[in-house]
């Protein structure tokens, strides 16, 4: 199981970020934990440091259905780092209209108060959106990149679920401009940014994407509010990126399909795994396939 402490670091316009730091209960204190196991068994491990970003209208408790899996696979040095994002959660709002490139900064400066030099990233919705970014703006910060339910731009999601939201985003702008300096014009005004997230950004080209060098994870639901064809463009601009389209599942599979969101993530990550093991440590690679030939053998003498 994992346990959660909720951490803060202040930003310099005085905006309180807060988050959640996630580790074993049984796990190794920062200042125990050795640089790599001496049996070589470390080189199958990627950076087991994780930042999940949430999306729009969420809070660090969406990835609920991650964290607990994420430990059964990495282990006792495993920590996750879960921000709440402005204005959402335990964080404040802060003085500032929202942006992505401001939020963007505020997981910079998480990662900085909690000296991660380099994690593995996953980011869903303008989560994702942010992820992309700070990968493209932070090349050396990051080993990995998971984008769930990610767009470039705000055509990229579905005219259906779209029209709504610009809709929305116009309704609030007028209400907070009409009831100005009452409690609901706040309220309004609040609501009216976190649409504007959405109608107005981001802004991403696609060409762009082949500057990212990390191994990449892009995915979806089958019935995602983010276009199909949006989907594979980012996923085919992202030089050698892997694409997992989720049968039967929505914008929001990761919270509605757990199981079968962590499997592809799992998988993902033990492939990068027996790629690192292969390339760094091959003698221990190879005397574990013989290990598995052996005990194959045996098996079928016993039957």
């Amino acid at each position: 199981m994992m346990k959660e402490t909720i951490r803060s670091v202040r930003r310099p316009d005085g905006t309180m970020i807060r988050y959640a730091e996630y580790v074993r209960e049984d796990s190794i204190s920062a200042s125990d934990r050795p640089e790599g196991l001496k049996d070589g068994t470390a080189a199958e491990r990627i950076c087991p440091v994780f930042v999940l970003i949430h999306g729009n209208a969420e809070d660090h408790t969406s990835f609920s259905g991650q964290i607990n899996a994420l430990g059964d696979h990495f282990g006792k040095d495993v920590r996750i780092i879960a921000p709440d994002c402005r204005g959402r959660g335990l964080s404040d709002q802060g003085p500032a209209p929202l942006t992505l490139r401001i939020l963007e900064e505020d997981v910079i400066a998480v990662m900085d108060a909690e000296k991660i030099g380099k994690c593995c990233l996953l980011g869903f919705s303008d989560g994702g959106n942010m992820a992309l970014e700070l990968v493209l703006r932070y090349p050396d910060r990051f080993e990995t990149l998971i984008s769930v339910g990610s767009n470039l731009y705000p055509s990229g999601v579905a005219a259906k679920y779209q029209i709504p939201t610009v809709l929305d985003y116009y309704r609030t702008k007028i209400l907070s401009s009409v009831y100005k300096g009452r409690p609901e014009g706040l309220r309004y005004d609040r609501e009216n940014q976190l649409l504007r997230l959405m109608v107005k950004e981001p802004s991403i080209s696609p060409g762009s994407l082949k500057n990212i060098r990390i191994p990449t994870l892009v995915i979806a639901g089958e019935n995602d509010m983010i276009k199909g064809r949006h989907t594979r463009l980012i996923a085919d601009s992202i030089p050698g990126a892997v694409l997992e389209i989720i049968p039967g599942g929505s914008h929001f599979v990761m919270m509605e399909m757990p199981e079968t969101f962590n499997e592809a993530v799992i998988g993902f990550l033990k492939k990068i795994e027996d790629k690192q093991a292969k390339r760094k440590y091959p003698s221990v690679q190879r005397a574990k396939i013989a290990e598995t030939e052996t005990e194959k053998k045996n098996e079928g003498k016993e039957e």
